[in-house]
């Protein structure tokens, strides 16, 4: 199941016989609070089993590879991008499909340049993988194909008329006859700014297409193409202080009313799930109390209501920042989260009041 229609630094490939598992890891910098400095890394690390750790430029970078616990995971490969000293990104990827997965790590391969402050990875229509950094106030974009290294920086530039923060929200949606690719961003004066590439004409740039949400001082975003309308409306949450509220773009970005969550943190995560008839919206996002707290929406009921918070089981006690969640083709919701200030990663899969957290081969550095 590849997960290109919505937005994260966690998707699921087709890569593989089962379906990749694909990784970014963002720079823990970029003003994120931190309970504690990291310690002094050492060199790089390449480690047996089922994970490796890279560390450049006092930042340590740890990434995992076994997502699915006892369950059968004969090509769950892992494709990581990391920093590297501030001066871009280094690839590295897993082949699963051969006997001694744990033996057949490839890379690093570097690519890009500048201090990265935060990516999002999808595979498109065409099995690239794509990645949009922000470095800085600023875009860019690189792409490889699936399966390959040789990463190469897009072409098309980014218009440069405004400074932005955060993460980008970035997917490829079904406008147009080959498939746009949409970003949203927050800006650092408030509101979004949400940007198009038009991929059935190789010469374009990226343009704007509205600035939203203006007065709001947004601090994360994640969005979805959904199956409303024709096309499918994009689907944006936007957290704003401690609260998040959903947005969507049917030709126009419109708000859908006040906050359906308050007392979160961190990046949310937003999907549509095969759960219900239509599909229901779910949503994973750090609570600011500590740990991950789960909301879904029943796109099935006229009145489209969102659920209360149900903390996800495990993740109780941990300050989380960065979320990630896909439905995976195992059919259950996963969720990959970093620990705050730390490079700390856990997993979680299950759903509902069910949920089970996987962590025996995760990163335990920065404690």
């Amino acid at each position: 199941m590849a997960t290109t229609r919505q937005s994260g630094f966690f998707i699921q490939s087709s890569a593989g016989n089962r379906g990749n598992f694909e990784v970014v890891i963002s720079d823990v910098g970029d003003g994120r609070p931190k309970r504690k400095p990291l310690p002094a890394p050492p060199e790089l690390i390449p480690r047996t089993g089922d994970m490796v750790v890279e560390t450049f430029g006092g930042i340590a970078n740890s990434v995992f590879t076994d997502l699915t616990g006892s369950r059968p995971r004969d090509s769950d490969n892992l494709q990581p991008i990391v920093r590297e000293n501030g001066d871009g990104l280094l690839h590295f990827y897993r082949d699963n499909d051969q006997d001694e997965p744990d033996k057949n790590w490839h890379g690093p391969t570097h690519f890009g340049s500048g201090d990265v402050r935060s990516a999002s990875l999808i595979q498109g229509n065409d099995n690239y993988l794509y990645v949009i950094t922000r470095l800085y106030g600023s875009l860019v974009y690189y792409y490889t194909p699936l399966g390959l290294n040789g990463w190469v920086k897009g072409h098309a530039a980014f218009p440069q008329d405004v400074d932005l923060t955060g993460n980008p929200a970035f997917l490829q949606s079904t406008y147009g006859t080959a498939g746009h690719f949409e970003v949203v961003a927050a800006k650092a004066g408030g509101g979004m700014v949400h940007y198009r590439l038009d991929n059935d004409n190789p010469a374009a740039d990226w343009v704007k297409v509205k600035d939203f949400g203006d007065g709001e001082m947004i601090e994360a975003v994640s969005m979805i193409q959904g199956n409303f309308g024709s096309p499918g409306s994009l689907e944006l949450v936007a957290r704003a202080g401690d609260t998040l509220t959903h947005y969507w773009y049917d030709g126009d970005w419109h708000k859908g009313g006040g906050p359906f969550a308050l007392g979160v943190d961190g990046e949310p995560s937003l999907i549509q799930s095969s759960f219900g008839s239509r599909g229901n919206f779910e949503v994973v996002v750090p609570r600011a109390a500590g740990g991950l707290v789960h909301y879904w929406r029943n796109n099935d009921d006229p009145g489209l209501p969102w659920s209360d918070p149900t903390l996800i089981s495990g993740s109780e006690g941990d300050d989380f920042w960065e979320t990630s969640l896909i439905q995976s083709s195992y059919g259950v919701l996963e969720v990959v989260s970093r620990i705050r200030g730390y490079v700390r990663l856990a997993h979680f899969w299950g759903g509902g009041g069910s949920w089970t957290r996987t962590e025996n081969n995760l990163p335990q550095l920065g404690d």
